[in-house]
């Protein structure tokens, strides 16, 4: 049977034994499949399981300087002391470097520093890639940046047709050879606070192709905070900072979540660094940004702003109080009253 919207590399895909030997059943046909064909083993993120899962394909998104290439370069090599890592990243020799000897004693055996093979290519084409993969066998890739690695095989990353037809041809080469994949990418500056994924930068078929999307932000005071989302999982997230006496990176709190945060819930969570203060809109967006490395637009923070004074004037002050076309808005976050002890009253 042959597929016309194939390309010829995903025709060869399917044509090889021991990948897809049937493409049409019936649900009777599903159902009484073994089990094992539908078990999804998870693989431990900062001892996090549930988040990264065996043979899937996932993408981690952040804006620059997240810690992206942090968290994925600690991820394999604490994962190199039982399987194979192929880690293809944007940063030369001398940066990687530097890294490993900070992490030098992660490596507990000298087993997991053969099995952590490091790539450093200028860019990749797709065909170099596979015979990479094929040379090296590994169990999971790692590639960061996917921007970066590609970039001379990708025109325009806006474009669907070209993003479903690019990374469609290499998540059926990985899910052919059953390989655990990570592919970090950026996110632009954020024009929907209260939905963030839809800033993953290029086309939104690069998410709707991905199995599991990781979501990396900024929760302040050297925090940071992963929301995922899948197709295998409910949505879920966790916080983790590292631990100032050793170094490594410590879960601190773990949350079950629906969906990211609104972009009124940010604000009420400011309080601590709002500090009480009469902020401008404009400071108010650089508190944000300062605080969640989150980049919210004026007008839409703006417009959050009256939209939150409005339902809490008690928690939220603005001056003018009255409600006038390009006025220059002063903002105050109120923050809760000290309990008061019955020490503290005096007799």
């Amino acid at each position: 049977m042959e597929f016309e919207t194939l390309n010829e590399i995903e025709k060869e895909i399917l044509r090889e034994e021991g990948f897809i030997r049937k493409i049409v059943y019936t649900a009777k046909e599903i159902l009484e499949l073994p089990e094992e064909e539908f078990a999804v083993e998870s693989l431990p993120l900062l001892g996090q399981e549930g988040f990264i899962h065996k043979g899937r394909i996932h993408l981690l998104a952040g804006y620059p300087k997240a810690g992206k290439t942090e968290l994925t370069f600690r991820f394999a090599i604490d994962l190199a002391h039982k399987q194979k890592i192929l880690y293809i990243s944007e940063e030369d020799v001398a940066i990687i470097g530097g890294r490993l000897n900070q992490l030098r004693e992660k490596f507990v055996d000298e087993k997991a520093k053969e099995n952590l093979i490091i790539v450093t290519p200028d860019f990749l084409r797709r065909s170099e890639f596979y015979e990479l993969v094929k040379e090296h066998k590994p169990d999971m890739v790692i590639v960061d940046t996917l921007r970066s690695i590609f970039s001379g095989e990708i025109e325009d990353e806006k474009d669907s047709i070209e993003m479903t037809a690019f990374f469609n041809e290499i998540r059926n080469f990985l899910r052919k050879e059953k390989i655990t994949a990570i592919f970090n990418h950026h996110i632009t500056k954020s024009s929907h606070p209260d939905n963030i994924l839809k800033d993953v930068a290029g086309s939104p078929a690069l998410t709707a192709l991905v199995d599991t999307i990781l979501l990396l932000t900024n929760a302040g005071e050297n925090k940071r905070k992963i929301n995922v989302y899948g197709r295998l999982i409910k949505e879920k997230s966790f916080i983790y900072k590292a631990n100032e006496e050793t170094g490594e990176f410590e879960v601190v709190e773990e949350v079950e979540s629906d969906a990211v945060d609104d972009l009124e819930e940010i604000i009420l969570s400011l309080e601590e660094v709002w500090k009480n203060r009469f902020l401008l809109t404009l400071e108010v967006q650089k508190l944000i940004k300062d605080a969640k490395g989150i980049y919210v637009g004026r007008k839409e923070l703006l417009e959050a702003l009256n939209r939150l004074h409005e339902k809490r004037p008690d928690k939220l002050e603005r001056f003018p109080k009255e409600k006038k076309p390009g006025a220059r808005y002063k903002w105050r976050l109120v923050s809760e009253p000290e309990p008061v002890s019955e020490w503290d009253i005096p007799f």
